[in-house]
């Protein structure tokens, strides 16, 4: 709380933007701005007010594969999506779903990254809601192959198994499409497979009820 009120955001985000390309910079400030956002209220508010979701998303979409960075920021961004509609507009605005499916296959053996991912591809999907156009939008990004290969990838993470089948049930929902490309890459396998590695977890169970 005392760096949040000593003004430690802004001044990390500045830092950020003054020197994108230094790798080791960006991946300590991504977890200075994760501290300051789940310490208190005011860290995630000074986050938003300053641009940080944009800063942010620029750093993993020109570090890829720096595994630290990623880490720290998809938490945040995760934590942000999930408590106001508007954060995630504005990171869809930002361009999170092609930064997440891109992040999600490139850390693909990390189960809070793969999480988050999906959690967040998740929330926007049912924001969109049944509108065909945004449907067909979400499903040329390849968003239903990413869903797949959370659930191939994590069979034995329940809570992977719970995010990637909802989002799953909902790219497909009433779209002939990606239910069709679904199919055809393994997606009832994978719900059958769901429903007998989790028999004990309801959250899994109803989630693989739903995506097939």
């Amino acid at each position: 709380l005392g760096a949040v009120r000593a003004g430690a955001v802004p001044s990390v985000l500045a830092a950020m933007q003054v020197h994108p390309s230094y790798a080791r910079l960006q991946a300590t400030a991504c977890e200075a701005v994760r501290w300051c956002t789940e310490e208190c209220a005011e860290g995630e508010a000074a986050v938003v007010s300053h641009g940080g979701i944009a800063v942010l998303l620029s750093t993993l979409a020109l570090h890829p594969l720096l595994l630290r960075a990623h880490r720290d920021a998809w938490l945040v961004l995760e934590m942000l999506a999930g408590r106001g509609a508007g954060h995630r507009a504005e990171e869809d605005a930002q361009g999170v779903l092609e930064i997440a499916r891109d992040a999600a296959h490139c850390h693909a053996q990390e189960v809070e990254i793969q999480r988050c991912c999906c959690n967040i591809i998740t929330w926007l999907t049912g924001d969109y809601g049944d509108h065909a156009e945004s449907r067909s939008q979400l499903f040329a990004m390849g968003l239903v192959a990413t869903m797949l290969e959370a659930l191939a990838g994590h069979l034995q993470m329940g809570v992977v198994q719970t995010v990637a089948l909802e989002g799953l049930s909902l790219l497909v929902r009433d779209f002939s499409d990606a239910r069709a490309d679904a199919a055809s890459n393994g997606a009832l396998e994978l719900c059958v497979a769901a429903l007998s590695t989790h028999p004990a977890d309801v959250s899994v169970q109803r989630s693989a009820c739903a995506a097939v």
